[in-house]
């Protein structure tokens, strides 16, 4: 399985990208466990690509509710907790039709949303606490 997938004008990758290192000196850790270094960075990585992530869930990003979305500087985070018992939601993307599917894995409840309404701009900062708790 590759780490990363580039489809020209969206980047998918697990968990983001390093923002100090060229793609060829991403290492798997980076691609598969980032989170702060690479949602603090207040530029996009790419000029013309939209990095789609997921790994941290996003009801962790301050002012997001349970299913939204998290969009900052030039990535979309997708990751609205299918596994978590506090969400349920499973996402899925259509970009061409900027649309949002969502399944809750709990009470099979189904939506339609437009990415429109389904983003929260993340515009704080997200650090972790010594113990791993997400403050804001």
């Amino acid at each position: 399985m590759p780490l990363y997938i580039d489809l020209d004008d969206v980047w998918l990758v697990h968990a983001g990208i390093h923002p100090e290192l060229p793609i060829g000196e991403q290492t798997a850790e980076e691609l598969c466990w980032i989170r702060d270094r690479f949602h603090n960075n207040p530029m996009p990585y790419f000029p013309n690509k939209l990095i789609i992530t997921g790994h941290t869930i996003t009801f962790t990003f301050p002012d997001t509710t349970v299913g939204q979305l998290v969009e900052g500087p030039g990535w979309l985070n997708i990751d609205t907790g299918a596994y978590h018992p506090r969400s349920g939601w499973l996402t899925g993307l259509d970009l061409d039709n900027e649309l949002v599917y969502q399944f809750n894995v709990y009470d099979q409840t189904q939506r339609l949303r437009s990415l429109e309404e389904s983003i929260s701009p993340f515009v704080g900062q997200r650090q972790r606490s010594p113990l791993g708790a997400v403050v804001f």
